[in-house]
């Protein structure tokens, strides 16, 4: 239940059914970090609206959505496969219809190895 009301709280979909992608050597399936994991690392480690994180193998945006609505940090994107790059940039849509202030949130797709 966590995970769907941050989902919403930060208007993003990243519960949910999951999709089977074909074996392919570099594949790891798609699981998001849990929400209660983001707000122990996070008690942890501050981070400030100064600070820049990058998220390598972003799924469909969970970390960097909740870093910057967190800590308004810049946060950059990176996704292989291209369906969760496409469900990051559609959650990336819906995120910034939401926030009141112009948020920096860039996502890229990286080619496979």
């Amino acid at each position: 239940m966590i995970e769907y009301k941050n989902d919403k709280l930060l208007a993003i979909k990243t519960t949910g059914e999951q999709r089977i992608f074909p074996a392919e050597p570099h594949y790891n399936p798609y699981e998001p970090t849990p929400y209660a994991v983001l707000d122990q690392l996070f008690s942890r480690y501050r981070l400030t609206a100064d600070d820049c994180l990058v998220d390598m193998g972003c799924g469909k945006g969970r970390v960097p959505f909740y870093v910057n609505f967190h800590f308004q940090a810049s946060v950059v994107g990176i996704e292989m496969n291209p369906a969760l790059y496409e469900d990051a940039l559609k959650n990336k849509a819906s995120y910034s219809r939401k926030a009141k202030r112009k948020r920096r949130i860039s996502m890229y797709p990286c080619a496979g190895i």
